[in-house]
């Protein structure tokens, strides 16, 4: 009994703690941006991003590695993850350290991702995140750990040691009909569901020439058509005058736009998403309801209206090159001093794991990749010179 009372007591003062620790990191993150953006903004040299990006993350990741293809998460991680190395891997490769290494270099990181790989399932476990999430969720977590452990394989040129065995109980069409469920997404986690299925599917496809593979993500695609609602633009019913549905609109068409675009295929209403798309821009440039816009929020936008591009009309081109050219130097602003990115600028983040977690203004792994990845596609898109070496895979790809 008095176990049970301190425990509901300790829950709302626990989360009361988080919550109004979150509300003042948010106020202190947009003082910040209101005191320094301009400035900020005002000293970058579009010629000097690239070559300024290179020296500032790599430093971040060398600074974060513990042994031989061994990474911290961020300062504040105690021990190496496989998470961590696993995106140190893909930003190397996003700055052509990957092609640089000799064969055995290449081999040694093949080998340690092969180590964490069940040859039961296929997929991979690092007991450091083994955590209950790991195992129930989709925006981290097991088959998410997956399908981004085998975006490091693909920058290897290399392919893992074992098949993706789990991926073959979705063979089955009334196995892929079951998650394809969007009557409630404001309140589930369907999107990351989909496409780390669907992108399992695509990589068993085309790493192990599987036909049975190949015929399940045709049958997932014809059903995510069929259930598209060309009105909406999207998936789902929303109200897209509300910010947070429309916010969730965005992220559930990128996350299921990218198993189309990675088969070449973009079969969106373009002129609409776009437009829709372009609302969720703030004033500083970011894509999301706060000031701060995480790096989720941002690239998702950003993915979309790359991928509408060539599909909309004129004036919707010119607003996203003006979008884009916006978002260019709010990205840039969520870069730490310790030369890694944050995931949103001035807030604590736990990436699933108290093992994969970062402190307010501290740079980590997966931000610094994703918003790498995010400044790719704008200085491409924009033209503005640099270096990026692409890694076209199921999920993240060009």
């Amino acid at each position: 009994m008095i176990n049970l009372l301190k425990y509901k007591i300790a829950v709302p003062l626990i989360n009361y703690y988080r919550n109004n620790k979150l509300l003042y990191q948010r106020k202190i993150a947009v003082n910040h941006i209101e005191h320094n953006f301009e400035v900020f903004k005002s000293n970058i040299n579009e010629a000097d991003i690239y070559k300024n990006l290179e020296k500032t993350v790599l430093r971040f990741v060398s600074n974060s590695k513990v042994s031989e293809n061994e990474y911290l998460y961020s300062k504040s991680s105690k021990h190496p993850t496989l998470y961590a190395s696993m995106y140190a891997c893909l930003i190397y490769k996003m700055f052509g350290k990957i092609d640089d290494l000799n064969s055995d270099s290449v081999l040694s990181w093949k080998s340690f991702f092969d180590s964490y790989q069940s040859p039961k399932d296929g997929l991979f476990y690092d007991n450091l995140t083994n955590n209950k999430l790991f195992f129930q969720g989709d925006w981290w977590g097991v088959r998410h750990l997956a399908v981004h452990t085998l975006n490091a394989y693909n920058a290897l040129g290399l392919k893992p040691k074992y098949e993706l065995n789990y991926i073959k109980n979705f063979y089955k069409e009334d196995k892929i009909s079951s998650i394809l469920k969007f009557d409630n997404i404001m309140n589930n986690d369907s999107d990351n569901l989909i496409i780390n299925i669907a992108s399992l599917l695509q990589f068993q496809r085309d790493l192990f020439h599987d036909s049975a593979a190949s015929s399940a993500i045709d049958f997932l695609k014809n059903e995510l058509i069929a259930k598209y609602n060309n009105d909406l633009g999207g998936w789902g019913k929303l109200d897209l005058k509300d910010p947070s549905q429309l916010s969730r609109y965005v992220q559930y068409i990128y996350h299921i736009l990218t198993v189309f675009t990675y088969d070449k295929e973009c079969p969106l209403n373009h002129n609409l998403v776009a437009k829709n798309v372009l609302k969720t821009q703030n004033k500083y440039g970011g894509y999301g309801i706060y000031s701060n816009s995480s790096a989720c929020e941002d690239i998702d936008s950003i993915f979309i209206l790359m991928k509408c591009y060539p599909f909309v009309e004129k004036k919707l081109k010119e607003k996203i090159n003006l979008s884009f050219k916006n978002a260019l130097y709010w990205i840039l602003f969520n870069q730490s001093k310790d030369g890694g990115f944050q995931f949103r600028l001035g807030e604590d983040f736990i990436y699933g794991s108290n093992f994969t977690k970062n402190k307010s203004f501290e740079g980590s792994m997966f931000p610094t990749w994703f918003r790498c990845l995010s400044l790719s596609y704008i200085l491409n898109h924009l033209k503005i010179k640099n270096k990026f070496v692409s890694n076209n895979s199921p999920s993240f790809h060009n």
